[in-house]
């Protein structure tokens, strides 16, 4: 994959072309993920996904898994999911064969583990713009009191395939800078003992699946688009049997949603930015912070080779701005 040295043009965020090519080379031809499947609950066999466009549920068979879709006429046509370590996906992209972690691979598995929330935001900038904030570890420690507390990005460790990258940070030791509920949550998961060496791991599965693995909790968060200037974010969260009942899962909660609303404000930032340099019909691109900004450029390297090589004259497109 060729790397280029500079960040996207302006048009990707905002040309109707560039998206509809998005939806089809991307969304309709990848490895479309549907949810863990630990989002049923034990006992039972089916679970309704009200995030999605369609009408359907997630279903449980033995180890098989299906997506059930109503028919008007009444019936149910059910789609085999493909798993991997315990995700659902559909589309005809392999995630076996996409997803090469090594090592890291284990901490994504969740023995003992059952789904505690689920968390859907609608956000009025593309999806583009949400994958970026979750892949640009430079902004963390000017714009995240409570995980920059927790978390050392001066120690990052980056792995990286054709259609995936990982991000690994190790956990600060010693105090918060900020007291708040990341200091609460990370202080009674070290209470239980283990899992402080995961510290903060994150995988981003394109074009818009992002797994994130902390002491003692699992997020799954995917960045649906629902146009060209906006979309979706579904999270679940998982956390341990034994701790389902102490207060672990309502702070890492809080925590996550404080990270995801300092987010929002980025994102929201980022695109009123990118949105005026449209209007104007000028595009400023600058270079890349590495190694904090190495999943921001690996993902735009990604976008231009599945991509731009497909939509048409999308070289001319993205490289100017349009008055609207």
């Amino acid at each position: 994959m060729h790397s280029h040295a500079l960040g996207l043009e302006i048009g990707w965020f905002f040309d109707e072309h560039i998206y509809q090519t998005e939806l089809r080379q991307l969304f309709e031809s990848g490895a479309g993920y549907v949810a863990h499947e630990l989002l049923i609950a034990p006992g039972e066999t089916a679970v309704e996904l009200p995030w999605l466009a369609e009408n359907c549920a997630l279903e449980r068979f033995g180890a098989d898994f299906f997506l059930a879709h109503r028919q008007k006429d009444g019936s149910i046509r059910r789609e085999p999911l493909k798993a991997w370590n315990g995700l659902l996906f559909r589309g005809p992209r392999s995630p076996e064969q996409d997803l090469g972690l090594g090592r890291l691979e284990k901490f994504l598995r969740l023995d003992g583990y059952e789904h505690g929330h689920t968390l859907i935001h609608d956000y009025p900038f593309g999806w583009k713009t949400f994958v970026e904030t979750h892949l640009d570890d430079y902004h963390v420690d000017y714009c995240h009191p409570g995980l920059s507390g927790f978390l050392d990005c001066g120690e990052l460790e980056v792995a990286e395939g054709p259609w995936w990258s990982w991000q690994a940070a190790p956990a600060k030791q010693g105090r918060f800078s900020a007291p708040g509920p990341w200091e609460e949550w990370a202080r009674l998961a070290e209470s239980f003992g283990g899992e402080r060496e995961i510290g903060g791991l994150w995988l981003c599965y394109y074009p818009g699946l992002m797994v994130e693995r902390y002491p003692f909790a699992l997020a799954v968060s995917q960045a649906i688009p629902t146009g060209v200037e906006s979309c979706r974010n579904v999270v679940e969260l998982y956390f341990p049997q034994r701790l389902m009942k102490t207060d672990l899962p309502i702070l890492a909660k809080r925590a996550y949603l404080e990270t995801l609303k300092e987010d929002e404000a980025i994102c929201a930032a980022i695109h009123a930015g990118r949105r005026a340099l449209w209007k104007e019909g000028r595009s400023e691109e600058g270079p890349y912070q590495e190694p904090l900004e190495s999943g921001l450029r690996h993902f735009h390297d990604f976008l231009r080779q599945e991509v731009g090589r497909t939509a048409q004259s999308e070289n001319e497109i993205a490289r100017k701005g349009r008055k609207i």
